[in-house]
């Protein structure tokens, strides 16, 4: 029987079933690594890898929504850089209301970006708010250079800093929120 360690650091054998109170996990192995299993404390069966591939599709639809959301429409002609508000959050405090509410909307729409990121990642919390702030500003900044392109688009620095703190406050939410909390039914 092979040994490793699991996510929370402890060694558990190949097979193995532990109980922490909250859950009875199982672990097996497969060709490509390993299964977790088990009863949580809801008395419901889940399997985090299942688990893990609805956040990798949850994190996937986020990056679709927020491409979709930010090229459209499809028009491309050659870059108007005379357009790009250069100094973030000036454009908030001159423009209308309208500007305001655009810079929260991006701030909201880069939340699930950034708390799904989390639940995929198993890492340091530091080094997991940290990654996923940079996938907030990588994102944030390939759309607002395609915005540059796109007549009808106008590209700020406003929207390039507000993203990523959207990204950095949902992966920041999911770490106080873990998930074996999420689930169980005193916090529903």
């Amino acid at each position: 029987m092979s040994s490793a360690t699991n996510g929370w650091g402890k060694l558990i054998r190949a097979g193995h079933t532990r109980t922490n109170g909250q859950a009875t996990v199982s672990r097996y192995p497969t060709n490509g690594g390993y299964i977790y299993e088990g009863m949580c404390a809801a008395g419901g069966l889940f399997t985090l890898s299942h688990r893990m591939r609805l956040w990798k599709m949850v994190f996937l639809g986020c990056i679709l929504l927020i491409v979709f959301l930010s090229s459209f429409p499809w028009l491309v002609e050659p870059p108007h850089w005379g357009r790009v508000r250069w100094i973030p959050f000036l454009d908030v405090l001159r423009s209308p209301r309208w500007m305001l509410r655009d810079t929260i909307t991006n701030f909201f729409l880069y939340l699930p970006l950034g708390f799904s990121y989390a639940r995929l990642r198993r890492s340091s919390v530091t080094k997991m708010i940290f990654k996923a702030a940079l996938a907030g500003l990588f994102l944030s900044m390939s759309c607002e250079f395609y915005q540059v392109f796109c007549p009808v688009r106008f590209p700020t620095m406003t929207d390039v800093c507000m993203n990523p703190l959207g990204a950095f406050a949902g992966a920041l939410l999911a770490t106080r929120y873990p998930s074996s909390q999420a689930h169980s039914p005193s916090q529903r």
